[in-house]
């Protein structure tokens, strides 16, 4: 887990497993430098100093540990684990995302042990599996106390779970387990296609269901949301199983890396705030001791491939207003200051460059956060600028 053990705020969770399946090398790569990067914030990026205050991040980088061994004794298209009790002479193992309690089953996985997609015996046979099912059940809320696939979960639900494959350049959201019609949709259908849209800007990797990929019975992803209701997604990365390095520094991992620091920011609020606009090159200052903010607000920053995943349309309106806060996002905040913005005709994307009222007192830890609002009240992710202080508060 990494997070700040000082910061004395609520933290959401989220989760991002990686390397499922042995062949999917970059996936593992993904998920120890988002952790690396967390960690060290070689840019001294704002918005990783304040999610570390304000999120619990888990990386699980590697949970197929002896089908990863087996790739690297030289067998690159190993895909499951290696429990040689199945198929022993010919493709042992099972596929751990075949192997989950939810959706367990045919017809979107096989019985047959010497298949790539052989999902074991019995649901959850795998110690990987049971490993997994037990660690999101302790570090996820459950928002779904009962087994219920019409109810959808609370728009105010905490909590996120990624898990990375490969390839494809897809965002996928359940059910993966239920294909066969397009009606066949999760209750937070369109707020789980909002948030996995917003990821893609960063991506251009199609947004769908099942008919992007094809359907899978007993996904973890399927197990995060049907069983706790916790926004889930699987992340298709790349073009290939074994990347090239140069495609893989130049294009998967930023772009992906951008993605996930954006899931890390919708963690609190899943369903709801990534339908807001998105606030880009902020800047903060002090003019003549009072604060100032300046930068863009977005709401155009949807991505949908070529998928025919309903809705429609995106959430795209006029950005109205700004609410600031001073030392912590507007959630965690004693104080917010709304700052309403002048009509500009069609502004979905609009910069800002706006002072604070007189008397209001910079923060000591030089954090000012500013979220955007757009005409239809939606209040979008907070991002951070710090102010040009000294750490004894002192203006530099």
């Amino acid at each position: 887990m990494i997070t700040n053990p000082d910061s004395t705020f609520p933290k959401a969770p989220m989760v991002l497993m990686a390397a499922q399946h042995a062949r999917e090398l970059a996936t593992a790569e993904i998920a120890t430098r988002f952790a690396e990067r967390l960690v060290q914030n070689p840019d001294g990026d704002p918005d990783i100093e304040w999610l570390l205050d304000h999120r619990r991040i888990h990386v699980i980088a590697q949970q197929n540990p002896d089908g990863r061994r087996q790739v690297e004794l030289g067998d690159a298209w190993w895909r499951k684990n290696h429990n040689a009790t199945h198929c022993p002479s010919t493709n042992p193992g099972v596929d751990l995302n075949r192997n989950s309690s939810f959706l367990f089953g045919p017809p979107s996985s096989s019985g047959d042990p010497c298949s790539d997609v052989f999902r074991g015996p019995v649901e959850v046979s795998e110690p990987e599996t049971q490993a997994i099912e037990a660690y999101l059940a302790q570090v996820l809320p459950d928002h779904r106390p009962i087994e219920d696939l019409g109810t959808p979960v609370p728009d105010n639900a905490d909590g996120l779970f990624v898990s990375l494959h490969s390839f494809g350049e897809l965002v996928l959201i359940p059910w993966e387990g239920l294909g066969g019609q397009n009606e066949n949709n999760v209750p937070n259908h369109d707020a789980l296609t909002i948030l996995g849209r917003r990821m893609a800007w960063h991506t251009d990797y199609e947004v769908s269901r099942w008919f992007s990929l094809g359907p899978a019975n007993g996904t973890a992803v399927d197990y995060a949301y049907g069983r706790l209701g916790v926004a889930a997604y699987t992340f298709e990365v790349g073009t290939t199983f074994q990347q090239s390095c140069s495609s893989f520094e130049n294009t998967v991992w930023p772009d992906n890396r951008d993605a996930l620091l954006l899931a890390a920011k919708a963690a609190r609020r899943p369903y709801l705030e990534p339908a807001g606009p998105a606030v880009d090159a902020l800047r903060a200052d002090l003019v003549d001791g009072r604060v100032a903010v300046s930068g863009w607000a977005d709401d155009t920053r949807y991505f949908r491939g070529g998928s025919p995943e309903p809705p429609a349309a995106d959430p795209v309106a006029d950005v109205v207003e700004l609410r600031v806060s001073l030392g912590a996002p507007p959630d965690a905040a004693a104080t917010v200051e709304v700052i309403p913005l002048p009509a500009m005709g069609q502004a979905a994307l609009r910069g800002f460059d706006v002072m604070l009222p007189d008397g209001i007192v910079p923060p000591a830890n030089g954090r000012v956060f500013v979220q955007a609002v757009d005409a239809e009240g939606r209040a979008g992710l907070p991002t951070m600028a710090r102010l040009p202080l000294f750490q004894d508060g002192f203006e530099s």
